[in-house]
């Protein structure tokens, strides 16, 4: 059990099992909710919180910022530049102000209507999987394409240049490790890119989400060139890195649990229940994965004060399991129904896309429920699976399968 006064070395080290948090979290949720924590990189230090409500009062109070969380003697997990500069790094109400341009083309209802081609998207890739005479890799052949087609499709971006943009997309989520140049090199080429379309949009407008942007820039003054390239570069990444890596770890997980995996097939009206259990379940990054927060004034969280200026890291992951709210938290239950989890994180910070989100992961798991076999299973052992490398989010290099 750690020391409720002492500080530990942050990030853990990755468990043994890639379903997990790190068990350093929930010794913390008993011992201390939040934690003093020292970034081994760097020896800066922080504060961490790992329990459910801890977690919720970063998310959503407006004492702890964003846009003071992106100054440079604060530690970052990774898309520190991309935060510093986009609307992930901003407080109301210039954030109010951005949100609210693209708000509207997120809405529940109107991205409702993009279901059936999202169905069709993920039939077509399960069908191509179905066609391979060999083990086929999910991530590259499913869980991949699938996301990046659809926020391309809704940006406007052209079907030939998605590979390129997610090579960009790979290199800017990674974590602390990564080289410094090769990141900014990587975010250059994305805004260049973006600002290229931008133009080539003006010239030739489509029915699509950067189309309305540039014509915001044109017509009103809510808007600059700066913002709506940022706005674009973080709706990209955003928009498909998560929900990528959520489809391969949500068939990890499934196949882990043949008997809940059989109950979802037999019950596919289940499927929305059983994605917001395994978004609950499945832990997106080792633990934090939500941006560091600032205090900008004295704030006491669960009986710790936070100095005014100390940087809080809100560990998501880890608050989806608090026992201490969720019955057997460890325990995946797709029939489970409770508090809510905080993936999509919370506060006027909730991901924007978070229905889209929400359908993709659906369709995606629909897909292989009804077309792929019932045989499916892994094509490895479990032990050979890998995460990729200097990653934030908990990514996996691969997952072959076959039935």
């Amino acid at each position: 059990m750690p020391d409720s006064t002492s500080p530990v070395l942050y990030p853990f080290p990755e468990p043994a099992t890639l379903l997990a948090p790190s068990p350093r979290y929930r010794e913390l949720q008993a011992a201390a909710p939040v934690a003093r924590i020292v970034f081994r990189d760097k020896g800066t230090a922080a504060w961490l919180a790992t329990g459910h409500a801890a977690v919720r009062t970063v998310l959503t109070d407006a004492r702890f910022s964003r846009a003071a969380a992106t100054g440079p003697t604060v530690p970052r997990t990774g898309m520190g530049r991309l935060a510093a500069e986009s609307i992930m790094g901003m407080d109301p109400p210039e954030h109010t102000r951005l949100r609210r341009l693209i708000g509207a083309a997120f809405a529940r209802r109107r991205v409702e209507t993009l279901r059936p081609r999202i169905r069709q998207l993920a039939t077509d890739r399960a069908m191509e999987l179905l066609a391979s005479p060999f083990a086929v890799d999910l991530v590259a052949g499913f869980a991949v394409p699938i996301p990046i087609q659809v926020i391309c499709e809704f940006l406007g971006v052209p079907h030939a240049d998605r590979d390129l943009l997610h090579g960009w997309s790979e290199v800017l989520v990674s974590g602390w490790q990564r080289d410094r140049e090769e990141v900014a090199r990587a975010f250059d080429d994305l805004g260049a890119y973006f600002g290229e379309l931008v133009a080539h949009k003006r010239r030739h407008p489509a029915a699509d989400l950067l189309t309305e942007l540039v014509n915001v820039y044109d017509n009103s003054d809510r808007l600059t060139t700066f913002e709506l390239i940022r706005l674009a570069t973080a709706l990209v990444i955003v928009g498909h890195e998560t929900c990528a890596n959520q489809i391969s770890m949500f068939t990890l997980a499934l196949l882990r649990h043949p008997r809940q995996l059989d109950g979802l097939r037999t019950h596919l009206d289940l499927l929305p229940a059983a994605v917001e259990e395994l978004l609950r379940f499945v832990p997106i990054s080792g633990g934090a994965g939500a941006l560091i927060r600032v205090a900008t004034q004295d704030v006491e969280l669960d009986g710790t004060t936070i100095g005014a200026g100390e940087a809080v890291i809100p560990a998501v992951s880890a608050a989806n399991r608090d026992p201490h709210l969720f019955a057997q938290p460890d325990v995946l239950d797709l029939g489970r129904h409770g508090p809510s989890h905080f993936t999509f994180s919370a506060g006027f910070h909730a991901c924007v896309g978070a229905s889209l989100a929400r359908i993709e992961l659906q369709e995606a798991l629909l897909a292989l429920l009804t077309r792929i076999p019932e045989t499916l299973h892994l094509a490895v052992p479990e032990s050979e699976l890998r995460c990729k490398p200097q990653l934030t989010l908990r990514s996996l290099e691969a997952l072959p399968l076959a039935w």
